[in-house]
């Protein structure tokens, strides 16, 4: 009980001194084995889209408005440059709409690569937009959580973004 009076008690201290953000408790971030918060390994992303030019608006946007919250410089480049890629499959999937795998050392990120399945495309752009912000934060260091958020493991065109927001500026505050 003390603990958790303790906890509180630090977090509402450190909202106030505005060194946390009010809605930090509602985001999750990828953490390493020993339980660092992973991050991109610089202020600068390198990224390039490839595939057979669906959606592609949608994913500009959706890296557009991260770079906007974050502060990171997302940059394009030629596919084989690239830390981040995103890659349009014609594949379908009924699981999900699209997964990221990235690669890290100790607590940095220096690779991402987002498979986008073909079902995606027939969805409504809302949902792009979300399936998308969803799948780059999880590229940035998000992991999934509960709620009617991006970041919860079920996207739909309604979800906020309020955690999302939240984790990558308190993730970048840096940058």
């Amino acid at each position: 009980m003390l603990k958790k009076f303790i906890t509180l008690f630090l977090f509402v201290l450190l909202t106030i001194l505005n060194v946390v953000p009010a809605s930090a408790a509602s985001w999750k971030s990828i953490r390493n084995e020993e339980g660092e918060r992973i991050t991109w390994l610089t202020c600068t992303v390198e990224y390039a889209i490839d595939g057979n030019g669906h959606s592609t608006k949608a994913i500009r946007a959706a890296i557009k408005e991260a770079e906007k919250v974050s502060g990171l410089d997302f940059r394009r480049v030629k596919w084989n440059q690239a830390e981040l890629q995103v890659y349009f499959s014609n594949k379908r999937s009924k699981k999900s709409h699209a997964y990221t795998e990235y690669t890290y050392l100790g607590n940095k990120q220096y690779f991402a690569f987002i498979n986008v399945y073909g079902g995606v495309y027939k969805r409504s752009y809302n949902t792009q937009l979300n399936v998308y912000r969803h799948e780059i934060g999880h590229a940035l260091g998000l992991a999934h959580i509960k709620g009617s958020d991006v970041m919860n493991k079920k996207v739909g065109p309604k979800h906020t973004r309020t955690a999302w927001k939240a984790g990558l500026k308190w993730l970048y505050k840096k940058c």
